[in-house]
């Protein structure tokens, strides 16, 4: 027990004196923990609207890289894309969940951009 206080004791330390530095840290001389989250990386200063559409901006790249990545990594990884000397059920159901996963990211890109941004 005595060296988990310890511990915890000269990890305070060290943040504290870190804090001091970078200015993390109330201007209050006692110790207590200032939450980094609470002011690096919180969008709380934003305006909500700027947080909306940097969400859905977000979210649009991700999941369009991840259907990109998943894809070629089916198709050309698995030698899926690619239809040889005859054509397999691997290309069929390959080609199928290519073209519907196109259309549900389609329609999900239609749901988040449809709502109309408060300027116009």
């Amino acid at each position: 027990m005595i060296a988990a206080e310890n511990l915890q004791y000269a990890i305070s330390k060290v943040y504290c004196r870190c804090a001091d530095v970078w200015g993390f840290r109330r201007k209050n001389k006692n110790r207590q923990f200032y939450y980094l989250s609470n002011k690096i990386f919180s969008m709380s200063g934003m305006e909500p609207e700027i947080k909306d559409f940097l969400k859905r901006v977000l979210l649009s790249v991700f999941l369009g890289l991840f259907w990109l990545m998943l894809n070629m990594t089916f198709g050309i990884y698995f030698n899926l894309m690619f239809i040889t000397e005859t054509v397999r059920v691997g290309n069929i159901i390959f080609y199928l969940f290519a073209t519907s996963s196109l259309g549900l990211l389609i329609w999900f890109y239609y749901k988040t951009w449809k709502k109309k941004f408060p300027h116009g």
